[in-house]
């Protein structure tokens, strides 16, 4: 709850706009609905504690920066474009928003166009970064995904360099991959093939190509993942240079949430706005409990509340009053019925067709 009138006034004046224009509150909470919750994101990014899906969730709320713009009226420049009922009440807003705007684009699209969509909960077995970002990542997954397709390439080409018909190019678990002559064709067998293994009938070979072939597959997959760890480092550094403006964001969209929730109850409840005045007065009349509303309907009862003088000549009206009664007539529903109007009317649209309030 705020304190200051001109503050107070500010507050409501948004509540207002997107009360009366409904379809500008849809566009806002449409808007701003795909937005995670950044702010516990950036705290996890300062702790160095932020997960694949955090970095997603961040990349996907920060990239609705523009979105969140055109839906308060104005352009990614800052100009307006115009809103019904008030639109200069959420220039604060959006101008808070256009200040961190160029700061924040890079990063958003860095995520976007870097990490999947659907990211893994760790990086352990990798899967976070998307194909064609890296070609050191690319290669590693290659060699994973199509190692076979390797192999088959490069017996057609020994085959065909060397001119031996049936050679063969094999993996077994045990000794690794290898280059199979038959037992004649070993007796020409080129220089650049090393002896590996002796069969029966065959001899099998390895040569510089393909052992290097076998420790890249070999150590691909951690290749692989360790490829990704850096990428992610890298982009977690990237965020942590703009906690200040994620923070920024984070509290103008929390903001813009509070105030269309509020929004939101006053027009489905028929909230009242409060007339807020200096003199020391509460006026409130055909007041409901906002909540106990919502479990009884129809079956609560409306009731008035006037303390404090709202003209010096008023005396009749007492500053303070003490509410007595038996158990069970509502005493503590009638207080805190007062405490939550005055709290709300600070907030937003007021509960009651009239009320008046410091």
């Amino acid at each position: 709850p705020l304190g200051s009138v001109d503050r107070i006034t500010e507050r409501q004046n948004c509540v207002a706009c997107l009360v009366e224009d409904r379809r500008f509150a849809s566009g806002l909470f449409g808007a701003i609905d795909g937005v995670q919750d950044a702010a516990r994101i950036a705290a996890r990014v300062a702790l160095a504690r932020v997960t694949p899906r955090d970095i997603v969730a961040l990349g996907s709320s920060l990239a609705r920066i523009d979105a969140i713009l055109a839906a308060l009226g104005f352009t990614t420049g800052g100009a307006e474009k115009g809103v019904v009922g008030n639109p200069g009440a959420f220039m604060p807003h959006a101008s808070r928003l256009s200040a961190i705007r160029e700061a924040l684009q890079p990063l958003a699209t860095r995520i976007t166009t870097t990490c999947v969509d659907a990211p893994p909960a760790h990086l352990r077995e990798g899967g976070l970064i998307r194909d064609g970002i890296d070609a050191e990542l690319d290669e590693a997954r290659l060699l994973q995904r199509d190692a076979g397709a390797w192999m088959i390439g490069y017996q057609q080409r020994l085959m065909a360099e060397h001119q031996i018909a049936g050679l063969k190019v094999g993996f077994n678990k045990i000794f690794g991959y290898y280059i199979e002559l038959t037992a004649a064709q070993a007796r020409s067998a080129p220089a650049t093939f090393t002896r590996k293994q002796t069969l029966k009938n065959a001899e099998r070979y390895i040569t510089p190509e393909l052992k290097a072939f076998e420790d890249k597959v070999s150590t691909a997959e951690a290749r692989a993942v360790g490829r990704e760890q850096a990428i992610f480092d890298a982009i977690c550094a990237e965020a942590m240079a703009r906690l200040t403006e994620i923070r920024a964001f984070a509290e103008v969209v929390a903001e813009l949430d509070a105030l269309h929730a509020l929004a939101h109850r006053a027009a489905l409840k028929g909230w009242m706005k409060p007339e807020i005045v200096q003199e020391p007065t509460l006026v409130i009349h055909g007041g409901r409990h906002p909540v106990l509303e919502d479990r009884l309907g129809r079956d609560f009862v409306p009731n008035d509340l006037e303390l404090g003088a709202i003209v010096p000549d008023d005396a009749a009206r007492a500053p303070l009053a003490l509410i007595t009664g038996p158990n069970m007539a509502g005493k503590s529903t009638f207080i805190r019925q007062t405490a939550l109007i005055t709290l709300l009317r600070s907030e937003e649209r007021r509960v009651g067709k009239e009320c008046r309030s410091r």
